[in-house]
Formats: structure tokens, sequence, C-alpha cells
């Protein structure tokens, strides 16, 4: 009997440990709430997003590095931003596609605290940037004759050490036990759990993103005021001078008041004869800067709120009743994509949207066709050498000729080895500078808008 009941024992544990496997997989596929569609159609987006982020970012740095118009003040912040916001595209967004594959994350403590924690860092550096950006605009357009004295290349780099800092500090308390980082199940991340601790959800809030969102709110409504104020003047300088030239029109030529007004009002004729003419194009560039300002602030508030939105709501629920269910997986889903989609708007609105750095990007892919263009005309010359057995250099003296050449071919010869002597004199004549007595490289192929006399235009 004792045998018999092993033998009947053994296939129910089996059983049992079949079913315990099963309902492992089926709490894990709950938990992410997404089917096979579901889980592709996501795994598609993040690996876009990441690709744009890095792609983006790294276009915007590269540009900014190689074009010596774009050493200014102004494009340490723009590199700064781009640099914060490929380490999100590089050490946040494959983690979550990751998670996404694998239906979870991967049984590392360590890891999870270290892309909760840098994920925190970069996102806040990213913040902090855009508030800079906003202030620096504002400085240069309404203290714009004490901008140049006032924002050093010093007082930058200043402020980017501070952004940095500022974001190492204030996402190291979750290491140090307020709050905590774990894996959240809606985000596909190991991030700062905001429903842990509702009073360090709160500094969060208040530091880094309250406080950006007014700066970069007033800054950006007060450049807009400022725009409008300047263009309704120009607007009726414009009519003034208008009347003006009107009024001096209708008198006959030797009328004294007529003189009198064509001295009166002369200068300013002159002055804004030739603005009168581009007002059309002004007023285009105006209403342009203020729709990219317009989708600056959008794209903020839109990727940063509802994200910021989640985080209080769990706290606050958490803080009365212990629990946080009031939030669907969902929303917490789509508020931290908005976020880490912002790393992939970015470049777009503050660089690549630019005329400028399109020109920028056009003259930087010109330099690299042309450089290829001479590097395969070189690789075909060297195998035309190859093939025909014989030197393509016209400075050559010798001939290589296989066959003995006859006494018509001997004068040929004769003459086109004069012929190349004179074309070697006159290259190295004509490759030699008068005024520095170098040799000046000649490359026929050079693109004429690169070809530089001293300073490096785009």
């Amino acid at each position: 009997m004792d045998n018999l009941d092993v033998s009947w024992s053994e296939p129910r544990l089996l059983l049992q440990a079949a079913a315990a496997v099963l309902n492992v997989s089926r709490t894990k596929d709950t938990e992410l709430g997404m089917s096979k569609r579901t889980q592709l159609v996501l795994e598609i987006l993040m690996v876009v997003m990441c690709l744009g982020a890095v792609t983006g970012n790294i276009l915007v740095i590269v540009i900014v590095a190689a074009t010596k118009t774009f050493h200014s003040v102004t494009s340490v912040l723009i590199m700064n931003l781009a640099i914060s916001d490929l380490l999100v595209g590089i050490g946040v967004m494959p983690f979550v596609a990751l998670s996404i594959m694998n239906r979870g994350w991967v049984e590392c403590n360590d890891l999870c605290l270290y892309v909760g924690y840098t994920s925190s860092v970069y996102c806040t550096a990213s913040v902090l940037t855009l508030a800079a950006i906003a202030l620096d605009r504002y400085h240069s357009i309404i203290d714009c004759l004490r901008y140049s004295s006032r924002c050093t290349l010093w007082r930058i780099c200043a402020v980017v050490l501070w952004i940095w800092l500022q974001a190492l500090a204030t996402s190291s308390p979750p290491l140090l036990g307020w709050s905590s980082v774990s894996y959240v199940v809606p985000m596909y991340s190991c991030a700062v759990n905001w429903a842990s601790s509702p009073s360090y959800t709160a500094f969060m809030a208040a530091l880094c993103y309250v406080i950006p969102a007014v700066v970069i709110l007033f800054c950006y409504v007060n450049i807009v005021k400022v725009a409008r104020s300047h263009a309704r003047r120009i607007h009726t300088l414009e009519d003034s001078v208008q009347r003006s030239r009107n009024l001096s029109s209708a008198f006959p030529p030797g009328d004294s008041s007529h003189q009198h007004c064509e001295s009166q009002h002369s200068p300013s004729t002159l002055i804004y004869h030739n603005t009168s003419q581009p007002s059309l194009q002004n007023s285009q560039q105006h209403n342009h800067g203020v729709v990219r300002l317009f989708l600056v602030i959008s794209a903020f508030f839109l990727c940063w709120t509802p994200y910021i939105g989640v985080a209080l709501i769990q706290a606050t629920e958490t803080a009365i009743s212990g629990q946080s269910n009031l939030v669907p997986p969902s929303a917490v889903t789509f508020s931290y994509w908005l976020v880490l989609l912002n790393s992939d708007i970015n470049p777009l609105l503050y660089a690549l949207l630019s005329k400028r750095f399109q020109n920028a990007l056009q003259g930087l892919r010109q330099k690299i066709r042309a450089r290829l263009g001479r590097v395969v005309g070189r690789a075909g010359e060297v195998r035309a050498e190859g093939d025909d057995g014989r030197s393509s250099d016209p400075c050559s003296l010798t001939n290589t000729h296989p066959s003995p050449p006859t006494s018509s071919e001997s004068v040929t010869s004769d003459s086109s080895k004069m012929n190349r002597e004179r074309h070697c004199v006159k290259a190295s004549s004509a490759q030699i500078d008068p005024q520095t007595s170098r040799q000046v490289p000649f490359t026929p192929d050079e693109p004429i808008g690169f070809r530089s006399s001293g300073t490096s235009k785009v």
C-alpha cells in the first residue's frame, strides 16, 4: 500500500509543479497586461523612439562641434541638452525595450538601481537645461546691451556644472532611504516609486518641474510680448514714413512747403525706404518665431505634465489610504513614455528645425560627399594605373610601353615628353603661392563654396 501511495503521489507532484509554472506565467502576463500583438507594437515603438533620440541628438552634437559659427555661448546649452537626451536614448530606452521583450526585468537588483537612478538624473538635467535655455534667450532679448558682458563662457559652463550637480543631488535620496527605486511594471522599467514617499514626490515635483515650468513660461511669454511690441513700433514707423512721403509728393516741385517737408522727412525716408520693402519677410519671420516658441512650450508641458500629475496622484492616494490603485496602468505607461518622447522632440525643436542648423547640415553633407568623391577618384586612378600598366602621372618621363617604338613613334614620344615637361613646369609654377612661397594643394574637384580664404563659412 505504501508503494501504491508513492506511485500515486509522484504524478500529483508533477501536476502541482506544472500548475505552479502556469500560474507564474499567467500572473506575469496579467501583470504586464498585454497580448503578443500589444507587446510587438510596444517593442516597435520603443525601438523607433530609441533610434530617433540617438540619431537626432548625435546630429546636433556633430553639427555644433563641426561648425565654427555655432561655437558660441548659447550652443553650450544646446550641446548639454543634446547630451542629456542622448543619454536617455542610450541608457534608459534600451532597457525599456528589453523589459518588454523579456516580459519583465532582468534578475539584477544593482542594475535596477543604476537604471532608476540614472534615468532620474538624465531627465532632471534635460528639464533644467530647458529652463537655462529659456533664461538665456530672455536675457539676450530683454537685456541685449549687457548680454555679451554678462553671459560669458565661464558662466555658462558654471551653469552647466550646476545643472548636473543638482540633478545628481536631487536623484540621490531614493538610494539613501528617502523613497525607493524598484521595477515599475506599467513603465516597463526601473524608476523611482513615487507612491512610496509622498514627501519626496512633492519635493521633486516642485524642484524639477514646477520651478522650471514657471521659468520657461515666464521667459517665453515675455519674449513674445517684446517681439510684438517691436513689430508694432516698426509698423507705426513705416506708416508715418509712408504718410510723409505721400504728403511730400502732393506739393509741386517749386513750393516752399514742399521743400520744408522734404528737409524734415528726408532722413526718415532714407532710413526706412529699404526697410519697408522686406516688411512682409520680417512679419513672416516673426510669425515663424512665435510658432516655434509655442511649440517649445507646448512640447514641454504635454510631455511632462501627465507624468508629474500621475506621480502626485499616486503619492496623495498613498498618503491618504495607503494604496495607489486609482491611476490605471495604461495611464502610467502613457505618461512615462511621453517623458521619454521628449528626448526625441527636443533636438527637433531646439536645433534641427532651425534654418541655420539645416544649412550647416547641408554643408556638412557636401563636405563629406566631396571627401568621399576625392577618395573614390584616387582609388579609380590607382586601378587605372594597374590596368593600363603605365603611369598616370603627367610629370613622369619614363615610358613603360612593352613594345619597342618605331621611328614615327619615337618622334611622337619625344614631342610628348617635351609637352609633359612643359606641363610639369606650369603645374609646379601654378602650385607655388607667390606671397607665401609655399606650395598650395590643387584640388580641382573641391566645391567652390568650401574653398576657404582664412575663414570657414557654412
